[in-house]
């Protein structure tokens, strides 16, 4: 399995911000405009991609996302993105990460053994471990 590191970048202003709305609100929004997106496979060297919706829709399809770990510093606005505005594949990937818990200072241990069962129950892995019982 591969990992899928994915970043959107979209069209902000002072008033159209994620500061100012929800992730809802902002990716449903008329102003809502991707400018780009980055895609990163493995420890390969990322891949900046730049066109229209529809060339953007295209150049993701490019990518195998239902046999790999999607990995995002934000997952939840870029699953969004993915999802509403790009919905070309059946599944994005097998398992989803976010790196804004650990970027807001969250205790790495208790995030990484998350991701790991996390990304275990998703392979069909069961673990009778909670994440609660870790420091």
């Amino acid at each position: 399995m591969a990992t899928l590191t994915i970043d959107f970048e979209t069209y902000y202003s002072q008033e159209y911000s994620l500061t100012k709305m929800t992730t809802e609100e902002y990716i449903r929004s008329h102003d809502f405009e991707v400018i780009g997106v980055a895609v990163q496979v493995d420890d390969g060297e990322p891949q900046w991609f730049s066109g229209t919706m529809a060339e953007t829709e295209l150049w993701l399809a490019e990518f195998d996302w239902g046999n790999n770990l999607a990995l995002a510093h934000n997952a939840m606005f870029d699953a969004a993105t993915r999802f509403s505005h790009f919905p070309l594949h059946e599944s994005w990937c097998s398992g989803h990460s976010c790196l804004l818990p650990f970027a807001r200072s969250f205790s790495f241990l208790r995030w990484l053994i998350s991701i790991c069962m996390y990304t275990s129950r998703s392979q069909g892995i069961s673990d009778s471990t909670s994440v609660s019982e870790y420091p």
